[in-house]
């Protein structure tokens, strides 16, 4: 997640609108209990807004030094930091959410991947459990002898993939809509070599490691070297020239 430490101006202009506070004013404004206003309502959403905004680094964040500089700059006082300091201060606080960030990815692929070496080492002793050379594991939950795909086929298929942890990441029997995959086009090599295992009308279970998925960038939800669990079940291999649907 890329953060930086610029609020967008519309936002900033509504914060500043609602405060009605003086910068010399030294006592603390009672907390409203009810907008009656549209000034207050609109002050009110900004500062929800500005939350949402914070929210990635809200623990990086004074909130009331914050709420200092809203009123100074909203008094039309002398800041304390002058335009040149205020920049190297932005500059010193994105190189820092950088180190913390690159410290959370390090931290969550070396857990992720010790689980991963814990889990396979286990599952594979498994009766019914086949390692591959690649390192992919899979238990076959229901034998067929229907075809097995090409490189070049495009297949419906049902499948349930999830992180170790249980998260289910995408589910086509929930949406009641297979999903229909052209195998030359899929880039995970953990999903190529399960297409290619799988028979029509078989279903499986896969245990992708990272190095066949992920791997130790991740994406999204995926932390670095998380391992996926693929339930999977190949209903149909399209014949040439027909169109198949996910119905």
């Amino acid at each position: 997640m890329r953060t930086t430490f610029t609020l967008i101006p519309l936002l900033l202009a509504l914060v500043l609108g609602g405060c009605t506070r003086n910068a010399d004013d030294a006592a603390a404004p009672a907390p409203l209990t009810k907008l009656e206003t549209q000034r207050q309502r609109a002050s009110y959403v900004a500062g929800l807004d500005t939350a949402r905004t914070l929210a990635p680094v809200r623990n990086e964040i004074d909130l009331e030094v914050m709420i200092q500089a809203l009123r100074t700059a909203n008094a039309g006082q002398t800041p304390l930091l002058d335009a040149a300091a205020a920049d190297a201060a932005r500059r010193e606080f994105t190189a820092h959410l950088r180190d913390v960030r690159t410290e959370k990815h390090k931290q969550h692929a070396q857990k992720n991947q010790a689980e991963e070496e814990r889990f396979l080492a286990e599952n594979a002793r498994r009766p019914g459990v086949t390692s591959t050379s690649s390192g992919l594991q899979f238990e076959v939950l229901q034998a067929s002898t229907g075809a097995t795909t090409q490189p070049t086929d495009t297949v419906k298929i049902d499948y349930r993939s999830k992180l170790l942890n249980g998260q289910v990441l995408e589910d086509t029997y929930a949406s009641g809509h297979p999903a229909i995959i052209a195998l030359n086009q899929v880039s995970m090599p953990g999903w190529q070599e399960a297409m290619r295992l799988m028979h029509t009308g078989g279903k499986y279970t896969f245990w992708v490691p990272a190095k066949l998925g992920y791997g130790e960038s991740g994406s999204g939800d995926i932390e670095p070297n998380a391992m996926l669990t693929i339930e999977a079940e190949l209903l149909e291999i399209a014949t040439p020239g027909v169109k198949l649907d996910n119905d």
